[in-house]
């Protein structure tokens, strides 16, 4: 942060750069920098993108919990053994080579996609 308070016109030159790429969404924005100036312009952006985040930030706690329980259900789903991943591979490479289908070989994974070890 030292460094561009130490550098007022490079700070200047980056908020302008932030309102010019937030302008076509907000072109209120454009009259407070006629107004009011850049700064003033660029703490009405920042006004303006408080609603933004507490909208968000629920939405990316909701993303992050999906991804944790997609990985929660990769790591526990049959197929991530390596018994029974390996089993696989070799069943369809065998069957690969036998019938030359790669839509037969790949139906030998249908099983153990579908029912998730839920026999065993």
């Amino acid at each position: 942060m030292n460094f561009l308070q130490q550098r007022p016109r490079l700070k200047k030159v980056l908020m302008l750069l932030v309102l010019l790429a937030a302008a076509p969404f907000a072109l209120e924005l454009l009259i407070f920098i006629e107004f009011g100036g850049i700064e003033a312009a660029f703490g009405c952006l920042l006004i303006m993108l408080k609603p933004f985040q507490h909208w968000i930030s629920p939405k990316v706690q909701d993303v992050r919990e999906v991804f944790s329980q997609v990985m929660l259900s990769l790591q526990q789903h049959r197929l991530s053994q390596p018994s029974v991943y390996f089993g696989h591979v070799a069943a369809t490479t065998i069957m690969l080579l036998l019938s030359s289908s790669i839509l037969v070989s790949a139906c030998l994974w249908i099983p153990v996609l579908a029912i998730n070890g839920q026999i065993i």
